[in-house]
């Protein structure tokens, strides 16, 4: 049975209409063009003349003498729109008032194929009348008006459609052209950033979009020293060997805001007590607003507040002061460098570097990592050719087989330009204990003294005319 109240709506607190609504006034006076803007007409046509409300044009219904339980009702239906809480408004009125009852529902529709009803009307006057239907939902939906009714010619009409939200149907998928578009799923950007939450790595944070992570999401590079420079030593390069991620986080604008290293300590073949840390060519220490994750104790780096080092004129991030301070040994002198022996396992240094403001670049990972040699400052081992920090021991280049020249930016190499410092953009497997890298890498000194001209997978070719697997831990 036909309630006979008068309207009914699911909400009875009306809402602020949005700034944003979809409107439609029916005055292009054409139903099929109103179709290809994806309003869809089933039993109804758009009338003029003593058929509007206001101004000349209106969509009216075909007569309202089929309940929906004995046919379809006649429908408008609105094109998708991503719906904002406000009030649906529009116009309506009868062509005359004969009959049975006359009625009008509105329902809402959603993505799913379900729909709520939110406006019950039964007609008791043929004039006009004015709707402002409280709506709470989100997202997409549209909006479907149903006149029927029994007995009778009165046909309905509907003018001046406000629907609170924006526009979000395609009208180039529109098949048949009759109204019946697809939706365009909106834009959600909850930080208002700029970068839309699908592709937003930080959709809850407007000051972060984006990571970048070298070597890779989830890949590690690694870092291998020779600490007994400035003499070649044993040249096993396992003395310290760190592996490595490095991620700058960047906002929308590309500016990096933050860095974030993963660093995990894989050998300390050595009996050197050696710190490490991170200098950043590219900025200085205002550039940085906090460090965190740091594994500092003792007096062998002086920190300022943020973090950094102090006394230097571009940021120094200490890492460890002490290698013995993150790794966990199992016995023995050497820690994971001799196959017979146990193996260790380390701490996960997580790295956090807060910017004070966002910046274009911070320089290129893994940027100039350096191992301080035996717990004296001063004694720093970086990659070939990067420059020291400004608390190095100057007097100890040139001596013994290193032949930095500072003139031509040569640093920490041999006359034959070896290092004792490599970067691995891979997890790398270090020469076992006592084993010169250049007997267990077969292209390695090749590679090295040509800076890289030549064999640039050396360490990668599993041939065996590349390596000696016997010398690799």
């Amino acid at each position: 049975m036909r309630k006979s109240f008068l309207t009914y709506v699911f909400a009875a607190v009306s809402l602020s209409v949005s700034a944003q609504v979809v409107t439609q006034d029916f005055e292009s006076g054409s139903r099929h063009a109103e179709e290809l803007n994806c309003w869809q007409f089933y039993g109804t046509q758009i009338n003029g003349g003593g058929n509007s409300i206001n101004d000349q044009w209106a969509c009216r219904s075909q007569q309202m003498n089929d309940m929906p339980s004995v046919a379809t009702p006649h429908q408008l239906i609105s094109p998708w729109v991503d719906m904002t809480s406000g009030n649906l408004t529009f116009l309506s009125r009868l062509t005359a008032l004969n009959g049975g009852g006359k009625y009008m529902d509105v329902y809402l529709l959603d993505e799913n194929g379900g729909s709520t009803l939110i406006l019950e009307h039964t007609y008791t006057t043929a004039s006009t009348q004015s709707f402002s239907i409280p709506v709470s939902v989100t997202g997409l939906h549209q909006v479907r008006w149903d006149f029927y009714g029994s007995g009778g010619n009165t046909r309905g009409i509907v003018d001046d459609i406000s629907i609170p939200g924006t526009y979000a149907s395609d009208p180039t998928n529109n098949p048949g052209q009759i109204g019946n578009c697809a939706a365009v799923q909106p834009v959600v950007d909850s930080d208002n950033d700029g970068v839309e939450d699908d592709i937003d790595e930080y959709p809850n944070d407007a000051s972060k979009a984006y990571n970048n992570y070298y070597p890779g999401e989830g890949n590690f590079g690694t870092l291998a020293y020779e600490d007994l420079w400035p003499s070649q030593g044993d040249y096993d390069f396992n003395d310290l060997v760190v592996d490595y991620n490095f991620n700058e986080i960047s906002n929308a604008n590309n500016q990096i805001v933050e860095i974030e290293a993963v660093l995990y300590v894989r050998a300390v073949g050595g009996s050197y007590d050696n710190g490490f840390a991170i200098a950043f060519d590219e900025l200085t220490s205002s550039n940085i607003q906090a460090v965190n994750g740091q594994v500092l104790s003792g007096n062998l780096f002086v920190t300022n507040s943020n973090g950094t080092e102090g006394g230097q004129n571009i940021a120094v991030v200490p890492v460890f002061n002490s290698a013995e301070n993150v790794i966990n040994r199992v016995g023995g002198s050497m820690y994971n460098t001799i196959p017979l022996n146990g193996t260790g396992v380390s701490d996960t240094v997580y790295l956090t570097i807060e910017l004070t403001s966002p910046v274009n670049t911070v320089g290129l990972a893994p940027y100039n990592p350096f191992l301080v040699k035996n717990q004296v400052r001063g004694n720093e081992i970086h990659l070939p050719d990067m420059a020291p920090t400004d608390l190095v021991d100057n007097s100890v280049f040139g001596t013994q087989d290193d032949a930095t020249n500072p003139s031509s930016s040569k640093y920490y190499k041999t006359a034959n330009n070896l290092p004792w410092a490599i970067d691995v953009p891979a997890s790398f497997e270090y020469p076992i204990e006592g084993a010169d890298i250049i007997d267990a890498y077969l292209k390695f000194a090749d590679w090295a003294q040509s800076s890289g001209a030549l064999y640039n997978d050396w360490y990668n070719n599993n041939s065996p005319t590349y390596r000696d697997n016997s010398k690799i831990y």
